[in-house]
């Protein structure tokens, strides 16, 4: 008896070890990650208000609340957030924190931490970059308790990363190959460069941000849904004006509208 409770210690830590070191290395992929989408600019590239003249109205307003006059326009921000989570209108609302790295015409990463019960959590992160994407979160960061990859995930994911473009007002520019259209006083849709579906703005007189949205492929029940975020408050990071507090999900703007996140902006560092 006293050596099969020996075998079976011996087995647990094998599989504790195992569990470890297969964290660690998920830790330094994500790193990696984290270093690859760095994109600096190195154009010398800077905000000219004049540049803005011939935009719509409130796209220009917008663009020069959120830029400073000779400002070098970035193409990678790094986003830290608080605030509450959840998967469906019945569930809980969890608390979380993540830190989100964005670069234009690379992709992005988010990574955070939601607390689950008591002291348990689920850590994890979302990678798009290019023509891949992986989810995957973990029980206290050891045991796999979702990941989502292929081809409706990497839809999905693209069209969110279109979203992530209002953290990067400076690649909206027209001289860096954005176009805008307005369908309204108040609304707007841009293209950015390298694109050919429009991110969908409200913008408020004085330029003031209301939401953002994208129509995005939803993989659950494998149709478009419009999904987007509604900015309550504005404050300056790292010399930007940017959304602080914001609400958002699937089906933004319409009835069947399913708020699943509440977050606060507590950082912003441009590159």
């Amino acid at each position: 008896m006293d050596l099969l409770i020996l075998l079976l210690l011996l087995a647990a830590a094998a599989g504790s070890f195992r569990l470890l070191r297969a964290r660690r290395r998920r830790a330094m992929q994500r790193a990696e990650i984290f270093d690859d989408l760095l994109t600096l600019d190195l154009s010398g590239n800077a905000f000219e208000p004049h540049s803005l003249d011939a935009l719509p109205e409130r796209a220009a307003a917008w663009l020069r609340n959120a830029l400073a006059s000779g400002q070098p326009v970035s193409r990678t921000a790094d986003i830290r957030y608080a605030g509450h989570l959840r998967a469906a209108p019945a569930d809980d609302w969890l608390p979380y924190r993540a830190r989100e790295r964005v670069a234009a015409g690379r992709g992005f990463i988010w990574e955070g931490r939601v607390a689950a019960l008591g002291p348990l959590f689920v850590a994890g992160a979302e990678c798009f970059r290019g023509n891949s994407y992986e989810s995957r979160f973990e029980l206290q960061g050891l045991l796999t308790v979702t990941r989502e990859t292929g081809e409706d995930h990497l839809r999905s994911a693209r069209a969110r990363f279109l979203l992530e473009h209002v953290w990067l007002p400076g690649c909206l520019l027209p001289e860096l190959g954005a176009a805008w259209t307005a369908t309204s006083e108040d609304q707007l849709a841009v293209v950015p460069a390298g694109w050919d579906v429009p991110l969908g703005l409200e913008i408020g007189p004085g330029g003031v941000l209301r939401s953002a949205s994208v129509l995005r492929f939803r993989p659950e029940t494998g149709r478009m849904v419009n999904f987007g975020m509604a900015v309550e408050r504005e404050e300056v990071f790292d010399g930007h004006r940017l959304p602080s507090r914001i609400s958002g999900g699937w089906g933004f703007g319409t009835d069947d509208y399913v708020e699943i996140f509440r977050s606060s902006v507590e950082s912003v560092r441009f590159f």
